[in-house]
């Protein structure tokens, strides 16, 4: 799997190349179908306190259109059933800025290309909608020459339902996603770059080859029926972002965590979550990676007794995920114990080793004799035992007996680890 920083610089192509290619299929058509659709300005304005004045969408295709401060839909609405619907049109190349979009149902709508700019749309339901298109300059040569139009949310709130939806290839930037639902969508090739997720379903969606960066703030929750499919090239952010001391302020995203602790408990949770989801889905190396990290993240809001108890399972074993980390601890132990026998005793074969931490004795010697008691410490780690080395005096006994139950522990634990690696 790929690490944190590999993972951050893939996103950041994906995301630009989204930008680039809305650019790019934004100029083509525009150049296209320049006499066909021409621009259209409709600027609203602001009434009174985030209320602007109401646009009321026709049925009827709206393509090149630039919308500025402006409400759409209804201004109450006591359930979903009394959402206004729009149904059936095209809402392509269009661009959005100050808007609020709420209580409205898109059904079986297109908004590709489109871009959405401090929009705040709230008790939106897109239903059976599609949000990129792929073009074809000057017809079809090759496969390069194909790319899609995506459509990009930029510093969105978000308070509502997909359903059914096509959100391939789209770019969601700074956007915040409250109470919302995600039912049986794909989002495929889409990037959600520094958002906050909260209280966020998701619920048997394609999520290949999506991307989740700088995204401290999330609750995500999969709901599966089937199940919501994932594959090597989905990429999840999994470093924690904020710092303690600034979990007070806005973030990136424009939220604010407040408490560092919740904040890194919950992204912990979501991160095992989707690492279950690439166990589910065959990626077995994928999911330990995930748990681990999750493991890191949850370590940054645990404190006292849990966080002694999950450091030192970082420390010995990486949580089940790195046997070499338990092989350098039984190699840390081997060496240590050695060193400790030298002062607590041994018999080596009818020499007796005991330093004190007064008197010299040449460094020759030292090395030899360290080495005697690095060679009783393997043999009593592994509790195989040697005749005619033994330990020396009741503390060196006690010294002993301890390394042999750390020695079996530890064992114990690299054949676990070993063994959890190779059955995966």
């Amino acid at each position: 799997m790929k690490n944190c920083y590999e993972i951050k610089r893939e996103i950041d192509v994906q995301s630009k190349k989204l930008k680039s290619d809305y650019q790019r299929a934004y100029a083509y058509h525009k150049d296209l179908f320049k006499d066909d659709y021409p621009i259209q300005n409709r600027r609203g304005k602001e009434e009174y306190s985030y209320t602007n004045a109401t646009y009321k969408l026709e049925p009827e295709d709206y393509i090149f259109y630039k919308f500025n401060t402006w409400n759409f839909g209804a201004s109450v609405a006591l359930s979903s059933k009394d959402y206004i619907i729009v149904e059936g049109i095209h809402i392509n190349y269009c661009i959005f800025e100050n808007c609020n979009i709420e209580n409205v149902t898109f059904r079986n709508c297109s908004f590709t290309g489109s871009k959405f700019i401090n929009v705040r749309l709230q008790g939106v339901i897109f239903d059976k909608c599609m949000f990129s298109l792929p073009v074809m300059e000057n017809g079809y040569h090759e496969v390069d020459d194909i790319y899609y139009a995506p459509t990009l949310f930029e510093r969105c709130i978000f308070v509502g339902d997909f359903i059914e939806c096509d959100i391939d290839h789209t770019l969601f930037e700074r956007a915040n996603f409250t109470l919302s639902n995600f039912m049986h969508v794909t989002l495929q090739y889409s990037v959600m770059d520094t958002c906050t997720l909260s209280s966020v379903q998701m619920q048997d969606c394609n999520l290949r080859n999506f991307s989740i960066r700088n995204t401290d703030i999330m609750d995500i929750e999969f709901s599966d029926e089937r199940l919501t499919t994932v594959n090597e090239n989905t990429l999840l952010y999994y470093s924690v972002k904020v710092k303690r001391k600034n979990a007070n302020e806005k973030n990136d995203s424009g939220w604010i965590a407040r408490s560092y602790d919740d904040m890194c408990l919950k992204k912990a949770q979501v991160i095992r979550r989707i690492s279950r989801l690439f166990g589910e889905n065959g990626y077995p190396d994928y999911e330990g990676e995930l748990f681990y990290r999750s493991q890191i993240v949850q370590l940054k809001g645990l404190h006292g007794g849990d966080r002694l108890k999950s450091t030192l399972a970082l420390i010995i074993c990486g949580y089940g995920e790195r046997p070499l980390f338990t092989l350098a601890s039984i190699i840390i132990t081997t060496l240590l114990f050695g060193l400790i026998y030298m002062f607590s005793g041994i018999d080596a074969g009818g020499g007796v080793i005991k330093y004190s931490l007064s008197g010299s004795t040449p460094i020759l010697q030292v090395i030899s004799d360290y080495g005697k008691c690095v060679f009783f410490s393997i043999t009593t780690f592994s509790t195989v035992g040697y005749g005619n080395y033994i330990p020396l005096g009741c503390m060196s006994m006690i010294v002993s007996g301890i390394h042999m139950l750390l020695g079996v522990s530890l064992c114990a634990l690299f054949t676990g680890c070993v063994f959890r690696k190779i059955a995966r």
